[in-house]
């Protein structure tokens, strides 16, 4: 983990030298969160050296050290299937502090889990009927996960991710859980909402955004006759798409090539929506209007293009400026990557 200082220079108070390096043997992070207190959640998966895959949930101090208030050693494993690849892709903290984590468990079919921590990482038993502090969902599909976690502000959770049955294309599904985990049922069809995006191909990284309304704003990839797009859909609070943006709640936006699946969303104060991703190469982020249509007085007709890029991912800063984090697949001054 890194922190930069606002002027874009590391941050040499964190950890020494602005890095914050721990060894989980075959690991990766995958999302991060900052708590209210400055303390920052990763969460991502970590190996057993035997083909096991764990959630893996660590929590550092403002200074990058461990946290060791956080089960003793910063450090959370929840190995949710034996001889399983369970897999943490995002995380969110509530207003009471206790922590939300989601992602993909099993052997085959691989389904979505939400995990929800107590501040002190142990699994909070009172979220799930089981008591065992995890929620896994059965979407119906051959293979789905979950990619991005959002807390309303009555702490419902919602959940986005891919769905994919074999032989057949992929769609998207979200979910929203009350409080204890159980499905919220006046939420789409029994707590589900299912989109049938006809893509071609798995896409792994859905993102999630919640308007100040309470609608629902989903942003991802998809191919259809071999082109590549990246869209935007917004549902309204009940799980219904919002028939008032874009064709039926949904926009595709062509941008070229595209060979990354990760993408972000964000809404401005003045409801406009921000996207990105890649196209042909280059990072790109888009900016629509709220009823959809690309706003022509952003970058080059609503898209903005960082050359040579890809973008996992946005975020907005107080002041209204837009950080976007990626990483290059060549050097714009023609050095090495």
């Amino acid at each position: 983990m890194a922190r930069f200082n606002s002027d874009g220079s590391v941050d040499t108070t964190f950890d020494g030298d602005g890095f914050a390096r721990i060894v989980l043997g075959s690991s990766f992070s995958l999302d991060v969160v900052v708590q209210s207190d400055g303390k920052a959640i990763a969460v991502g998966e970590a190996y057993d050296g035997e083909g096991d895959a764990s959630f893996s949930v660590v929590r550092f101090n403002t200074d990058g050290s461990l946290d060791t208030s956080f089960d003793g050693d910063g450090i959370v494993k929840t190995d949710i299937y034996p001889s399983g690849h369970d897999t943490a892709r995002a995380v969110a903290v509530q207003p009471d502090g206790k922590i939300v984590v989601v992602g993909g468990v099993g052997p085959d079919p691989y389904h979505p889990a939400i995990a929800r921590y107590n501040s002190n990482g142990s699994l909070d038993t009172s979220f799930d009927g089981e008591a065992d502090g995890i929620v896994e969902v059965n979407i119906g599909s051959e293979a789905a996960f979950a990619s991005e976690v959002v807390i309303q502000p009555d702490n419902k959770i919602l959940v986005v991710g891919p769905t994919k049955n074999v032989g057949a294309n992929s769609d998207l599904f979200v979910v929203r859980l009350n409080t204890d985990g159980s499905l919220d049922s006046s939420f789409g069809s029994g707590g589900m909402a299912i989109m049938g995006l006809n893509s071609e191909q798995i896409h792994h990284f859905h993102s999630l955004a919640l308007q100040d309304d309470g609608k629902i704003v989903v942003a991802g990839k998809q191919k259809v006759s071999g082109i590549d797009s990246i869209i935007v859909l917004r549902y309204q609070s009940n799980g219904v798409l919002d028939s008032g943006f874009g064709s039926g709640g949904m926009v595709a936006t062509d941008v070229g090539s595209i060979t990354s699946d990760r993408t972000g969303i964000a809404i401005q104060t003045d409801g406009k929506i921000l996207a990105s991703g890649q196209g042909n190469g280059n990072g790109v982020v888009l900016r629509y209007l709220p009823n959809g249509s690309l706003d022509s007085e952003f970058g080059n007709g609503g898209i903005a293009t960082i050359a040579g890029s890809f973008l996992n991912n946005l975020a907005l800063q107080p002041d209204g400026d837009i950080v976007a984090i990626g990483h290059l697949c060549r050097r714009v001054d023609g050095g090495p990557s």
